[in-house]
């Protein structure tokens, strides 16, 4: 079963925006009700209880995973299954607890239990597509506007001490991490850039972290300069301040990536951690758009032209 906060967190993701703070209230309390008749055996009424909280939610992942485990300890097996295989393709996907959860045992011994982890990676790999499939859209729509966001650049010092400047990038896409060594979500997104690094830099692809830590100096570029060394980061870092985050209009948070594209316009922003999937795909719709072939002709005016942007 799952705890009343899980299930008000994961609930209130799954609502979004339209979610109504007191439906949210209403199901982690029917949820704790449920907890306790749990705990007294209570499975019926607790199942009752449920069916409650999935009148007022009824996409919610996490009222039918608790259903499932109602109807398992009442020895409704059809039923375990058939709420546990729709919490899943609502959105359920915590394997490891299933595989965990006591109050899943009796189906474990059932030829139906083989198909949970299927449906789980059929529900990720699906979602993972999906993903990929929007970044793509979000990029080629971003590219079409065919303007910039906003001017940005940058002439710094990297925590080694050598000089940085976007000029020092021309011709390649870059991509900008405003992120901090505090921040857990740019630490998790940290080794997909690395990776990025990796697998697209032969292809034009440039990534520089800018971090704004919480303190300053030194002291901060210490830090950045060890994690860095920690973390295999293989492209440059570094400190920024507050004041150089107001070229960014309306910053939102950490970690956020600019999409530059080869002539050093920003052509896209993005908040929060991503996943590979999808800034593998930003970044190859980045890079397409930069790499289609030009006539003979207008090859020295393009070289001209990533001189002069650096300039402006």
């Amino acid at each position: 079963m799952l705890s009343a906060l899980m299930v008000f967190c994961l609930t209130a993701q799954a609502a979004g925006e339209d979610a109504k703070p007191e439906t949210l209230e209403r199901i982690q309390i029917l949820t704790q009700q449920g907890i306790e008749l749990f705990k007294k055996k209570e499975y019926e009424k607790a199942l009752g209880v449920f069916q409650e909280a999935e009148k007022l939610m009824p996409e919610n992942p996490t009222t039918a995973y608790n259903l499932a485990c109602a109807h398992s300890l009442m020895g409704k097996k059809k039923e375990a299954f058939e709420c546990l295989f729709r919490s899943i393709e609502l959105g359920y996907l915590n394997l490891a607890h299933m595989e965990a959860d006591e109050d899943l045992a009796p189906l474990r011994g059932e030829k139906e239990w083989a198909e949970v982890a299927v449906k789980v990676k059929g529900e990720l790999d699906r979602r993972e597509a999906e993903a990929g499939r929007k970044a793509r859209e979000e990029m080629r729509e971003a590219l079409a506007a065919r303007e910039q966001l906003f001017a940005f650049d940058f002439e710094l010092k990297d925590v080694d001490g050598k000089p940085l400047a976007l000029r020092d990038f021309r011709g390649k896409a870059v991509l900008v991490d405003i992120w901090g060594t505090w921040c857990p979500p740019c630490r998790r997104e940290v080794p997909h850039l690395v990776a990025l690094v990796e697998k697209y830099k032969d292809k034009g692809l440039a990534v520089v972290g800018l971090s704004r830590e919480r303190v300053a100096g030194e002291e901060a570029e210490k830090l950045v300069r060890d994690f860095a060394g920690k973390n295999g980061i293989n492209y440059p870092c570094a400190v920024i301040d507050n004041e150089f985050l107001k070229q960014v209009p309306g910053f939102r948070g950490f970690p956020t990536l600019l999409f530059l594209d080869r002539e050093g316009r920003v052509r896209l922003t993005h908040v929060g951690y991503s996943p590979p999937v999808v800034l593998e795909a930003m970044v190859e719709e980045l890079l397409g758009a930069g790499a289609k072939a030009e006539p003979p002709a207008k090859k020295k005016a393009k070289e001209r032209a990533k001189k002069r942007w650096f300039t402006r």
